[in-house]
């Protein structure tokens, strides 16, 4: 974007056309404003006041900034606000950020990617689309086509909207009125070309080779052909500025005077052919010819733009709701020309160079350092005073005029000027060749220098130049005086001077120090060169850059608004920052700074754009006139300061279209059924403001989805994407937010009706909770037979494990009442088996009383068994115990048992014996060892046994005994058989009722001995 040249052209008396007057008022609102003015379209006409050409900037845009070609050949603007462009190969809406393209080869309806003619129906909501096959409207998002009574390919040439509401299409071939969606030639004006049209106060005209007013029932009322000069011609366009109607035809602008047409009084117009020709809310008339873009005011000469970049054969000029002027051309694209608070004074308003390093207030006006030299701007014009030539440098980096004398700091030293005498001077060769970047005027008349050779003081009087005590030899570039302490910023950071000495203040390191400024509110405020600025209060410093919300890191200036802000200028533009929001920054680290940006270079980032900015320090800007001037490249800018009149509502935001599953929908209406197999949804909404688009900035959120809302930067897309949606209902909102502004300007809503999935609704859960009953039924079962197996399984280890434990016990037991070397089994059997065999005993006795059945217990001892252990040792021993263990063994009953009862002494147990038997099963014992040899490692062995036994109850009945008794019987009877030569027999026999009255029992049967006989085996011993 540029800020643009003027040449107004010279009127028919010599003259010129005067400037407009210097622009002042006071300072207001400030990022807002700027977008609100351009909005107040009706409060700026109402105040009747027409701007200088050269306040108008201008943007274009081209292929490469979206347009489907540079060649223009319609413009509209609808009831949103988009801007509605036809080039020659596809039509675009444009929002003011982005094009939105549509083509034949998505849109069918349209007829043809060749544009002819666009007019929007606001109260329709209707863009009617003219091309060189047909006539197609768009409505709420849809291309429909349009039939013209039969003609396929009809190629219209201009389109209008009737006071009756039905459409106009004009055609080489004659007009077409068109109702609803068809339309049918004029028969009373078939064969008249038309070209141009234009309905104005319930008035209708129609153009082509001549003008035709028609009534309401399109006859026609007059002709009026072309002067006979032009006759033949084309005319290209028309235009009314309420008091009479301008025509654009290839001879020249002409008007209609009544009762006739005639050339416009411009001589230079009335002979060059005009293609485009546009009536303003200001009353100018724009004109567009071949070669050039005139605006002409009421009762003024054309002024001619004589910027190179605005665009050469024009072909369509359209004012928007706006203010803005937008030129359609064929091959250089789209220019907008717009009114905001920027103004650049440069080549054109008096400069040949427009590079602008300084700016500092004069007696009335403003004195300028530029490539030019030093210049003065006064009344909307700028005069080169001193030409670059007779200056040091032609680089001018300060100046300070001090009501007398000027003086100009330059790259290469301090010059002086007079201005009452118009003399130049330069100062002693002390300050030649240093750059002069700052001039402070210090009292009693002393200046203050800040330069590439450090702070220096110079005393115009005696013209004495001396460093300041204490100053480094270094560059510095801005100077704050205050009583007491002289600050310096230099290129190794922020010195402070006082009596006690120099203070290189550490806060800031070894930064470049670019400015300072003592704010309102007792601050210090200091910018640097790449890391933002720094704040001081009492004491506390705080640091602020891009991430504490800065736009950029660089400061070049400071400028205070006057009030409760600040303005910081820096290499690409300007911004405000006010001094409450900078105090609760300090306060809060984690605050972010929200600055209202003024001027960018990048038109993308919510501001008016210019070649923005040069110079340093107190003379890059000045708050002036109710303005803030800047320096700048493209030469000194202007940024207005005043608030609109009244406010003006913003444009709605607009949902453009919605991508689901794969498809758009444009500008929906209504809820948006998503369906259940695209969750994901694309939505693109803008707020179509074509002259400052980008300071809108929007948030979004869905309900209920969403309870934070999600703020667009405003370069960032202005789109959102949610991806799997759930089903239901859900609202997306969207709002706009003015520049440094939390309250919503405008909102919008789209609904989303998401449809379920299968997964997702009453039935499939139905389904699930019944394949789930059945599931949880299968494995009910399933754990019920596993379990029962289980058991069973268990069952049967547990029976096994039970068997194995029982034969353990038994083994346990087994091994407790056995003889581990014989075995036979041993006491403890006796002890637990006793009892069973007396009571066995007593069961039989009962019931064969006759057969004096008893328990013999015969006790049998190895007869001089030590003579063996000790011949042939215990191993030997042992092996006869065994073999005569056996031998027992196998010479008793079954039923009957042998113990080993100690040594080489067994007892046999013989259950159910009558007692007359015993003395037989003693002597078999007997015969059974005496018979056998046992096999030893030592040779074979004979061996001979002595036995005593006795019958089970031992005693009488009526006196009583025990088993033990018995055995005591037997073991008295052993002593006597090895008393009466071993290898025999001996048993007591009782002799009637012994006397058994001893209470011991050893007495009791010691006295049943003493009564008893004594029976001997009396077989002889073996030899």
């Amino acid at each position: 974007m540029s800020a643009l040249e003027t040449r107004p052209s010279k009127d028919r008396t010599g003259g010129r056309t005067p400037g407009a007057p210097f622009a002042g008022s006071t300072l207001g609102t400030l990022a807002v404003a700027l977008v609100v003015l351009a909005l107040a379209s009706p409060a700026v006409a109402g105040t009747g006041a027409v701007r200088a050409l050269h306040e108008y900037t201008m943007r274009t845009w081209r292929q490469l900034q979206g347009l489907p070609q540079s060649s223009i050949t319609a413009l509209a603007q609808d009831a949103h606000g988009f801007l509605w462009v036809g080039t020659q190969k596809g039509l675009a809406r444009f929002d003011g950020v982005r094009f939105h393209i549509f083509t034949h080869d998505s849109i069918p309806a349209l007829a043809d990617n060749w544009i002819t003619a666009l007019v929007s129906r606001p109260q329709l909501g209707e863009v009617w689309i003219g091309t060189l096959s047909g006539l197609c409207v768009y409505h709420e998002g849809v291309f429909i086509r349009v039939d013209l009574g039969g003609e396929p390919r009809t190629s219209i040439r201009d389109l209008a909207e009737l006071p009756d509401g039905r459409m106009l299409a004009g055609t080489l071939e004659g007009p077409f009125v068109v109702t609803g969606r068809r339309g049918a030639q004029i028969d009373s004006l078939r064969g008249e070309p038309v070209t141009a049209s234009l309905v104005v106060d319930r008035r209708i005209w129609i153009a082509g080779r001549k003008l035709i007013e028609l009534d309401q029932t399109l006859l026609a009322k007059r002709t009026l052909e072309l002067p006979d000069a032009r006759r033949g011609g084309w005319i290209d366009g028309l235009a009314y500025d309420g008091k009479r109607l301008w025509l654009a035809t290839d001879h020249g602008l002409l008007r209609l005077q009544s009762p006739q047409l005639e050339p416009s009084p411009w001589a230079r117009l009335a002979s060059t052919p005009v293609r485009a020709v546009c009536h303003d809310r200001h009353g100018a008339l724009w004109v567009a010819t071949e070669t050039d873009l005139i605006r002409v005011r009421p009762d003024a000469e054309p002024e001619y733009f004589v910027d190179p970049d605005v665009p050469r054969q024009v072909r369509r000029l359209l004012e928007d709701r706006e203010g803005n002027v937008w030129a359609g051309s064929i091959g250089f694209g789209l220019a907008r020309f717009s009114l905001g608070r920027l103004v650049s004074y440069g080549p054109g308003q008096g400069l040949r160079r427009a590079a602008t390093w300084s700016v500092a207030p004069g007696r009335d006006g403003l004195w300028l350092g530029t490539m030019d030299g030093v210049a003065y701007l006064r009344a909307e014009q700028v005069k080169v005073v001193l030409p670059v030539e007779r200056l040091p440098h032609p680089r001018i980096w300060s100046l300070y005029d001090d009501g007398r004398t000027l003086w100009i700091g330059t790259r290469a030293g301090l010059a002086r000027y007079d201005v009452a005498s118009n003399t130049l001077g330069l100062v002693p060769t002390a300050i030649r060749g240093l750059a002069v970047y700052d001039i402070l005027p210090q009292s009693p008349g002393a200046l203050l220098l800040a330069t590439s050779g450090g702070l220096l003081r110079y005393e115009p009087a005696t013209r004495i130049t001396a460093r300041v005590a204490g100053a480094p030899e270094e560059p510095s570039f801005a100077i704050l005086d205050e009583q007491g302490t002289t600050y310096v910023g230099t290129v190794n950071g922020l010195i402070a001077i006082t009596a006690a000495g120099l203070n290189r203040v550490g806060n800031l390191g070894s930064r470049t120090i670019n400015t300072l400024m003592r704010a309102r509110d007792g601050s210090l405020l200091v910018g640097s060169e790449d890391a933002g600025f720094f704040r001081e209060h009492a004491g506390h410093w705080a640091h602020f850059d891009r991430a504490r919300g800065l736009p950029v890191d660089t400061v070049y200036a400071l400028v205070s608004d006057g009030r409760e802000g600040v303005f910081l200028i820096h290499h690409q533009g300007a911004y405000r920052l006010d001094l409450g929001d900078l105090a609760a920054a300090a306060a809060d680290p984690h605050r972010t700074l929200t600055p209202e940006i003024l001027l960018d270079s990048n038109p993308e980032r919510g501001a008016e754009s210019a070649e923005c900015c040069t110079g340093i320090g107190r003379h890059a800007g000045l708050l002036h006139s109710g303005a803030l001037w800047l320096t700048g490249w493209g030469g000194l800018l202007r940024v207005g300061l005043a608030p609109p009149a009244q406010p003006v509502p913003w444009p709605k935001p607009v949902i453009e279209r919605v991508l689901v599953g794969g498809k758009w929908l444009e500008e929906p209406v209504g809820p948006v059924s998503v369906p259940a197999s695209a969750r994901d949804v694309t939505v693109e909404f803008t707020s179509p403001v074509l002259a400052h688009p980008a300071a809108v900035r929007f948030r979004y959120r869905v309900e209920p989805r969403d309870t934070e809302w999600r703020l667009i930067d405003p370069t960032a897309a202005r789109s959102a994407r949610f991806t799997d949606l759930s089903p239901g209902l859900h609202v997306l909102k969207v709002e706009t937010l003015g520049p440094g502004r939390d309250t919503p300007l405008a909102e919008t809503e789209l609904r989303l009706q998401i449809q379920p999935r299968f997964r997702e609704t009453i039935w499939f859960y139905a389904c699930v909770t019944a394949i789930a009953a059945l599931v949880l039924l299968g494995v009910h079962k399933t754990r019920v037979h596993t379990l029962k197996a289980r058991q069973r399984d268990l069952e049967s280890t547990v029976r096994e494990r039970t068997q194995e434990l029982h034969r353990a016990n038994e083994a346990l037991r087994d091994m407790a009442v056995t003889d581990v070397l014989t075995g036979l089994h041993n006491r403890r059997f006796l002890d637990q088996q006793i009892a069973a065999d007396v009571a066995y005993l007593e069961r039989l006795r009962l019931a064969e009383p006759n057969r004096d059945l008893v328990l013999g217990f015969l006790v049998v001892d190895i007869d001089d068994f030590k003579s063996v252990n000790d011949r042939h040792g215990h191993a030997v021993g042992d092996i006869a115990l065994t073999a005569f263990a056996d031998c027992l063994r196998r010479r008793v009953r079954r039923g009957d048992y042998v113990i080993r009862w100690g040594g080489e002494e067994f007892l046999v147990l013989a259950r159910g014996l009558r007692r007359s038997d015993l003395p037989t099963l003693a002597q078999q014992l007997l015969e059974g060892v005496r018979g056998g040899v046992v096999d030893t490692p030592a040779g074979p062995l004979r061996l001979t046994c002595s036995v005593g036994f006795a019958g089970h109850p031992s005693l009488p009945e009526g006196v009583g005994g025990t088993w033990e008794d018995t055995v005591f019987l037997a073991d008295a009877a052993l002593y006597e058989a090895k008393r009466a030569g071993r290898d025999r027999w001996a048993s007591y026999h009782l002799r009637g009722v012994p006397d058994v009255s001893p209470a011991n029992p050893k007495d009791r049967l010691q006295t049943a001995i003493a009564a008893a006989d004594l029976v001997l085996d009396d077989a002889p011993h073996a030899s």
